[in-house]
């Protein structure tokens, strides 16, 4: 398609360098259920799912008049039901950036100024 691109190069430089000693698991019996999932699921429908999350994700920072973004926005107005061609409002996909990116801190502060910690 491109060949000019150094596909795999461009995405490593993407992956993260350094990954945390400790990780907390909160639910031991996840990586067994994941595990079971990934085995039952065949390679074209994982692959298939995490094209569409990376659109889904990546599709609102396109302009608007992009052919990728007008796909996936018909695909997410048709699946969710909505109005053909209605753009999400710039406050409500602000909004939708910070409550993703920033829920957990927000979470923090609610509890230590509600339990005067």
């Amino acid at each position: 398609m491109m060949a000019w691109i150094d596909l795999p190069t461009l995405v490593a430089t993407f992956v993260p360098r350094t990954f945390p000693e400790t990780i907390v698991v909160r639910d031991v019996t996840y990586f067994q259920k994941l595990d079971k999932l990934m085995e039952d699921t065949s390679m074209e429908v994982l692959q298939a799912y995490f094209i569409a999350q990376t659109a889904f994700i990546l599709s609102d920072y396109l302009d608007p008049e992009t052919t990728p973004h007008k796909i996936v926005t018909t695909f997410r107005d048709r699946t969710h039901k909505a109005v053909p061609d209605s753009n999400l409002a710039r406050e409500a996909f602000c909004i939708s950036e910070v409550r993703q990116n920033l829920g957990y801190l927000i979470g923090f502060f609610f509890v230590n100024e509600t339990s005067g910690t």
